[in-house]
């Protein structure tokens, strides 16, 4: 009925497109009348949809560090193609570190950034898998350090990222400032007040950086997940965000539906880190066992906190131990050769 419609008056060309039709016509006339349906409102629900939509669509895609050896370029493909297949080419700003390769040849390592061996003291708190004991002391595996030295450099590379968009705000608060001084000079010699001098432009948040291992396999529902998990986890003051992982303790508390407080948990196949995070861990260097235990370990003793998304978004490409570059040495304990 009329009452559902605005009535328009307006001059109408020889035809025109209908915003609905795209192959709609009208016949022509110097003047018409055209009917516009009114949009029902939008409910409460609808309209925060909408904003959240619009505000992810805005968002700088997030910086991608994904871990890869150089002599595995049929690694890096993979997971390329995967993740052009979920559509997040243009959603991820991927940059490529090159995985430190702990059987190359002439691999030294610092003590002070990681151990050459390791003991099962803490991990079998964890580990009820039948004959895991505690007090064995093993010597890592070539691909245990690689693997740890790895992540040791992607949270440096986090910390360079974080280091270059303070300097990056900085200059641009200089230009802004040193052009606010010359607009409010010419304000003053005619008689005019300042401008806009008064306004603050705040130094950005440290941003997080996620970091994926080149097996991995995100879901479908990764990036809407992700980007929510994320807000969610910054609120709630996460240094760590797990994407993947097995569960080697309960969850110490529910945050919201399907993200949790986690104390121990195992694989480093994908998660987001804050640079507060990041920090946290280097200072706690060295490295004195598999760097996922570790990291597990910084979380039971409270000097990170890390949250966890249940159930997980990112998989590993192979089951767990299969397929792998990287050689767990407590396989000697369960398989009763130490």
């Amino acid at each position: 009925g009329p009452s559902h419609f605005n009535l328009v008056a307006r001059t109408t060309p020889s035809s025109f497109i209908h915003p609905h039709c795209s192959s709609a016509t009208m016949p022509s006339s110097s003047s018409s009348v055209t009917l516009t349906r009114k949009r029902p409102a939008a409910s409460a629900k609808e309209g925060q949809q909408r904003r959240r939509k619009f505000a992810d669509e805005a968002k700088a895609p997030l910086h991608t560090l994904i871990i890869n050896l150089k002599k595995r370029p049929d690694r890096w493909a993979k997971i390329t193609d995967r993740l052009d297949d979920l559509g997040l080419q243009g959603k991820l700003n991927i940059e490529r570190l090159d995985a430190v390769d702990g059987a190359a040849e002439g691999f030294k390592i610092n003590p002070k950034e990681v151990t050459s061996t390791w003991t099962t003291d803490r991990n079998a708190k964890y580990d009820g898998r039948a004959g895991y004991r505690r007090g064995v002391e093993l010597p890592l595996s070539p691909g245990e350090l690689g693997c740890m030295l790895s992540h040791l450099a992607a949270w440096r590379r986090v910390l360079e990222l974080a280091d270059a968009a303070k300097a990056n705000a900085a200059a641009t608060t200089a230009e802004v400032a040193g052009s606010r001084v010359d607009e409010n000079q010419d304000r003053a010699g005619k008689g005019e007040k300042d401008g806009a001098d008064n306004e603050v432009l705040k130094t950005p948040a440290e941003e997080p950086v996620l970091i994926l291992e080149d097996d991995a396999r995100p879901t479908k529902v990764f990036l809407k997940q992700m980007r929510k998990a994320i807000d969610d986890s910054k609120q709630d003051g996460a240094d760590i965000l797990y994407l993947g992982y097995i569960q080697g303790a309960p969850w110490r508390r529910t945050v919201r539906k399907g993200l949790h407080e986690a104390e121990y948990l195992w694989t480093t196949v994908g998660y987001v880190i804050w640079p507060r995070g990041a920090r946290k861990l280097l200072d706690a260097l060295p490295i004195d066992c598999p760097v996922d235990n570790w990291m597990a370990w910084q979380a039971v003793s409270r000097r990170v906190k890390s949250l966890a998304i249940d159930p997980e978004i990112v998989e590993q490409e192979e089951e767990w131990d299969v397929g792998s570059d990287v050689r767990h040495s407590d396989d000697a304990v369960l398989d009763g050769e130490v």
